[in-house]
């Protein structure tokens, strides 16, 4: 017959425990953190030869849960004290080792080291607080992200589990050891685990696309290439991102390293002679820079031109490719010619990594020709690629959007834009990247929704979401964050990632939040519907341990348990995040 065996993880916020479980479970690490409240996971191994029904639950390690978290400890057989630095060591050594033998006194644990891989120098401390602890039967040292010392450890969770004696007491026996109660006659109820987060996933990157729409439809050009009897409308800016054989034309800037594809051979051109064009300036009306080339098709440069703005792999001329400098061309041909078409996706994010990296480097070399301005500040950019990326910015640069425009504003001021919010929009536009930061965040968010650049936003949120995850890896009353107004703030600049985060987050922390005004804080109805439906505790549980609480009189009383106990014990007085910012 399997025997059951029943392992609790404990340790303080963020130090790994989830990660833990999870990479043991699934032998894989997860990509996201998401803050556990208490859950638990179910998985049937073979140790020492033996089947083995592993039940493992996950607790939250914040202080707010310290008077719900024991509720899960009910007929444990072995405990995981996890830690992953000094500061959570100690804590394993004070508070975790308190609780535990307050609550559990009798039950064996392991001491196990996270994140072995990012600081070396605990072994000899952990191996010292193992000692000491007459409970605790060793220590293990685990990294989940390299798979290291994972599956031993929780080999031997198992292996201590049933040898430890306290599994031959009978469950009358054992459940009066936890509750150190004196006429306990059933566990108390079971805890549900609370819902998963929300999937925190960034937008799609719609780079490509949105250089191919500035190809088709001509707006902003200022080059004409000429071949032949044929004219064909493209931007300076644009080319000399794309391709180092415009670069050296237009700019007579030399190769990049960046330039250079892994085991592919390109061609530096020492000189613009060498170059498969020429370069003439010529008085248009436009004031475009006309190129004329020799030796290839109207076609093959219609093409060329497709791939240096989209990154999409579709020449198919392997000496045209190789004289305009192509490599990465060149090996998407030779992918498709030996049936490894699927690889070429991967050389298309390259390109568009390239483009970026080209673009930080180069695009001040190349003058500007429009000027933002905000709060007294004024940055300068290129018309061509803030119309591309911003259908807001387009409209405001050109009239007529969607068509060959000729009129361009030179200049666009705007009001509550910041500065490090505006040079965020400015290097997303142009680089596909942004520096975000805890200052800027929330401004970056309110500028991407009045400029419609859904990645940008999505980008900041997610970086916000982490950021609270780590602002309440020990507290969530006292983090410094007011979460509802910063719901707030979410929905009306369609923060729909973040929204999502914030308001899973009350709900799954709802004790905490809960009081007779948070229905009418919420922003909308939506929002309240999913905070009653999905609380947690739900309220059919609190009634459950209520019941139990009241027939058996435990030392517990429901009443530290009770939303406003959570409040008066953790003095929530919250400083809010402002997000009226931006």
């Amino acid at each position: 017959m399997m025997q059951s065996v029943k392992v609790v993880v404990v340790g303080d916020g963020s130090v790994g425990k989830s990660c833990l479980l999870i990479t043991y479970t699934t032998n894989a690490f997860p990509g996201e953190y998401i803050p556990t409240v208490f859950d638990n996971y179910g998985a049937s191994v073979m140790v020492d030869g033996k089947p083995i029904m592993l039940g493992l639950w996950d607790t939250a390690g914040q202080e707010d849960y310290d008077r719900l978290r024991p509720l899960s400890y009910s007929q444990t057989d072995v405990f995981l004290t996890c830690f992953s630095s000094r500061v959570s060591l100690e804590n394993a050594r004070r508070k975790w080792r308190e609780e535990l033998d307050r609550h559990s006194p009798e039950t064996p644990v392991l001491l196990v080291r996270c994140k072995n891989d990012l600081e070396r120098e605990l072994d000899e401390e952990a191996s010292r607080v193992a000692r000491e602890w007459p409970q605790c039967r060793g220590y293990y040292s685990t990294s989940a992200l390299l798979g290291r010392g994972v599956r031993e450890a929780m080999e031997e969770a198992v292996r201590v589990a049933l040898s430890d004696g306290t599994r031959g007491m009978t469950k009358k026996k054992a459940r009066s050891r936890w509750w150190l109660g004196r006429r306990e006659r059933s566990p108390p109820p079971v805890m549900p685990e609370a819902g998963k987060a929300p999937e925190l996933a960034v937008a799609d990157d719609t780079f490509g696309e949105d250089l191919a729409r500035l190809l088709r439809d001509g707006t902003a050009r200022d080059v004409t290439i000429r071949v032949g009897g044929d004219e064909l409308e493209a931007h300076k800016a644009v080319l000399c991102c794309a391709s180092p054989v415009f670069r050296k034309l237009i700019l007579d800037e030399p190769m990049r390293d960046y330039d250079k594809m892994l085991g592919a051979h390109q061609d530096n051109y020492g000189s613009t002679e060498a170059l498969p064009a020429r370069f003439e300036e010529e008085e248009e009306e436009d004031g475009a820079v006309v190129v004329v080339t020799d030796g290839t098709t109207a076609a093959t440069v219609k093409a060329l031109l497709v791939h240096w703005y989209t990154g999409k792999c579709e020449v198919d001329d392997v000496e045209a490719a190789t004289r305009w400098g192509c490599a990465e061309l060149v090996a998407a041909m030779a992918n498709k010619r030996d049936g490894l078409e699927e690889l070429n996706p991967s050389i298309e994010t390259w390109l568009h990594e390239r483009f970026g990296r080209a673009a930080a480097d180069l695009l001040q070399k190349l003058t500007p020709d429009v000027t933002l301005a905000v709060e007294g500040c004024e940055r300068e950019a290129h018309a061509c690629l803030l119309a591309a990326r911003s259908p807001v910015l387009r409209a405001a640069l050109y009239s007529g959007a969607g068509g060959a425009q000729t009129r361009r504003e030179a200049r666009l001021t705007f009001d509550e834009v910041s500065p490090a919010a505006l040079e965020a929009v400015i290097s997303f536009a142009c680089t596909r990247t942004a520096n975000i930061d805890d200052d800027n965040a929330l401004d970056v968010i309110a500028a991407a929704d009045r400029f419609d650049l859904p990645r940008l936003s999505s980008l900041a949120e997610i970086y916000l979401c982490k950021r609270l995850d780590a602002a309440v890896s020990e507290s969530i009353a006292k983090a410094d964050v007011d979460f509802v107004e910063l719901l707030c703030f979410a929905r009306r600049h369609r923060a729909s990632t973040l929204g999502g985060f914030l308001v899973h987050f009350i709900a799954t922390n709802y004790l905490l939040f809960q009081d007779k005004r948070l229905r009418q804080r919420l922003p909308s109805e939506e929002d309240r519907a999913y905070v009653e439906e999905h609380q947690w505790p739900p309220k059919s549980y609190l009634d459950a341990v209520a019941a139990w609480e009241a027939k058996h009189k435990n030392k517990f009383s429901w009443r530290r348990f009770s939303s406003s106990s959570y409040r008066n014990n953790n003095n929530n007085n919250n400083t809010e995040i402002d997000p009226a910012r931006g």
